[in-house]
C-alpha cells in the first residue's frame, strides 16, 4: 500500500479532527463527521487533501457531540461531513441536516439540490489574500487556477477581498479567549485529563491572556453583528453568490509543530466561523514540496447548494484526492 504524502514527509494535518482526515486520506474510511470551531475540519481537509465542509451554522444538530456546545463555542461551532470528493460531500450532508427536536439552534430550513444550481447564472468572487496572511505562491496560484477553470462556465467572475475579514483574527481570539480558557480547562479536567498537548496547552494559555470583563464581552457581540452585516453587504455590493479563497496561507507542518502567526494564520477559517456562513475547503494544487493545498468556497448561509455546485464542477478539473494504491 503507497503511503499517503502526509505520513512519507512527516507531516501532520492540524485541527481537532485530524486523525479523521489522515485515515480518510489513508483510504481506511469512505468519509467522516467533525466538527469545526475555528477550522477544525476545513485545515485538516487541506493538509490531506481531501473534501471538508463546514455547514452554514445551525444546519445540523450537534447533539451526542463531546464536549457538549454552549456558551462562547455554541457561537461559532458546526458540524459538518468529510470525504474522498465533493460527490460524497454531497451525499452524505442531508444525512446531518435538518431539526432533531433536541439542539434548539437547528433551522427548519430546507437543503436545496446542487443540481438545480445553474452555474451560468452565478457571479464569483475570489481572492489570494485576506490582507492578514498572504498565503505561499502555490496556494494564490490554486485559486487563480480555480477562477480560471470556471471563467466560462459562470455569469461572472472578479478578483475582490472583502475588507472586513481583515477582523476575523482578532476577533476570533477575543471571543474564544473571552473566558480566559475557564471552558476549556474545565472540559479537560471532566474528562479526567491530567495531561495536555504542548500545542493546545499554549492555545489555551494564550487565552489566558486577554479575559473579557461583561462591558468587554457584550462589546465583542456588538462587533461581531457588524462583521456579519459588513460581509453580507460586500456580497450585496458587489452582487455575489459564491466566494473562493484560499484554505489557509501554508500546506501542512512537522508533526506535532504548530503555526507560527496564530491567529492569523488561522484567519481564513475563523472567517466564516464568525460569519456562521457554509465553507468547503477541496485541494486545489500541490506546493513545492509535493504537499497538498486547498482552496475554500464560500456562500451565503442556507446556501450550501452552491458551494457544493462550484465544488463539484472544479472537481472535473483539478488534481483531487488519488488515494492509495494497494
Amino acid at each position: 500500500m503507497e503511503k499517503p504524502t502526509i505520513l512519507l514527509t512527516l507531516k501532520g494535518p492540524q485541527g481537532a479532527v485530524a486523525e479523521v482526515a489522515s485515515i480518510i486520506a489513508a483510504g481506511g474510511s469512505p468519509f467522516g463527521i467533525g466538527s469545526d470551531a475555528g477550522g477544525s475540519i476545513r485545515w485538516p481537509a487541506h493538509c490531506c487533501g481531501i473534501v471538508g465542509m463546514k455547514p452554514t451554522t445551525g444546519r445540523a444538530p450537534r447533539t451526542g457531540h463531546w464536549p457538549a456546545f454552549s456558551g462562547i463555542f455554541s457561537l461559532v461551532t458546526q458540524i459538518g461531513p468529510m470525504a474522498r470528493s465533493v460527490e460524497d460531500i454531497s451525499l452524505t450532508l442531508p444525512m446531518l441536516s435538518g431539526p432533531d427536536g433536541i439542539d434548539p439552534t437547528v433551522m427548519p430550513i430546507p437543503l436545496k439540490d446542487p443540481s438545480e444550481v445553474k452555474l451560468s447564472e452565478l457571479n464569483i468572487t475570489f481572492h489570494t489574500d485576506n490582507g492578514l496572511a498572504t498565503p505561499i505562491n502555490e496556494i494564490q496560484n490554486a485559486v487563480k487556477n480555480a477562477a480560471e477553470i470556471l471563467e466560462n462556465n459562470v455569469k461572472s467572475i472578479d478578483q475582490k477581498t472583502p475588507e472586513a475579514l481583515k477582523m476575523s483574527a482578532s476577533l476570533h481570539s477575543q471571543i474564544m479567549g473571552a473566558d480566559a480558557g475557564e471552558t476549556a480547562r474545565a472540559i479537560l479536567k471532566n474528562a479526567g485529563s491530567n495531561a495536555m498537548d504542548p500545542n493546545l496547552l499554549s492555545r489555551i494559555n494564550m487565552m489566558s491572556t486577554s479575559p473579557a470583563y461583561l462591558p468587554d464581552f457584550l462589546e465583542m457581540l456588538v462587533e461581531l453583528e457588524e462583521y456579519r452585516s459588513k460581509l453580507l453587504q460586500f456580497m450585496l455590493t458587489t452582487n455575489t453568490d459564491v466566494m473562493i479563497g484560499p484554505a489557509a496561507p501554508v500546506p501542512a507542518t512537522l508533526h506535532g509543530h504548530g503555526y507560527d502567526g496564530f491567529p492569523e494564520n488561522g484567519s481564513y477559517s475563523h472567517a466564516y466561523n464568525l460569519a456562521g456562513w457554509p465553507a468547503l475547503v477541496m485541494r486545489g494544487g500541490t506546493s513545492k514540496e509535493g504537499l497538498p493545498v486547498g482552496i475554500q468556497i464560500i456562500s451565503k448561509p442556507w446556501c450550501e447548494e452552491k458551494v457544493i455546485a462550484v465544488a463539484l464542477e472544479l472537481e472535473k478539473n483539478l488534481e483531487t484526492f488519488p488515494g492509495p494504491t494497494i
